[in-house]
């Protein structure tokens, strides 16, 4: 190999020419197809079969039925709902009892809520007429978007 800035002889290992500094490429050996390197074709799209792996070793194709690749169909139904371990008679009991105090809200989670609803008394006893309502009639849910079930 010969460096390409003074034109001096060098080893084909050397990255930099030791007489001018300058850096040298890298040639990679060339291969022929038919030296024996395996080239591997892996047909990936999915009708329905197994896919199709070809090793070429030269002229030779060989197929290999032992690689085995296995799909998973995607799972179609509707996830369950998820329910809340709270109770919608126990978040009315503490509502009716003690609901200008928030407690009702600590126990279903909205700390937040709890707070305001403890700092303001109820919001002022319109927020627990509201959130009777709720519990009686509407989907109360917890902290985590759960519905809270009877």
């Amino acid at each position: 190999m010969q460096c390409r800035g003074c034109g001096a002889e060098l080893k084909s290992d050397v990255r930099y020419c030791p007489y001018c500094g300058r850096e040298q490429e890298r040639q990679e050996p060339v291969r022929a197809k038919d030296e024996g390197v395996p080239q591997i074709h892996i047909h990936t799209h999915y009708d329905g079969a197994q896919p199709q792996v070809r090793v070429n070793y030269g002229t030779q194709q060989v197929n290999q039925p032992q690689v085995t690749v296995q799909y998973q169909q995607p799972n179609t139904a509707q996830p369950a709902p998820m329910v809340s371990p709270k109770s919608r008679a126990v978040a009315l009991v503490l509502e009716l009892l003690l609901g200008f105090l928030g407690v009702h809200r600590f126990y279903m989670g909205h700390a937040g809520l709890g707070v305001l609803y403890l700092l303001t008394g109820g919001c002022c006893g319109i927020g627990c007429i509201v959130d009777f309502f709720i519990l009686l009639l509407g989907k109360p849910r917890d902290q985590f978007g759960r519905e809270i079930r009877w």
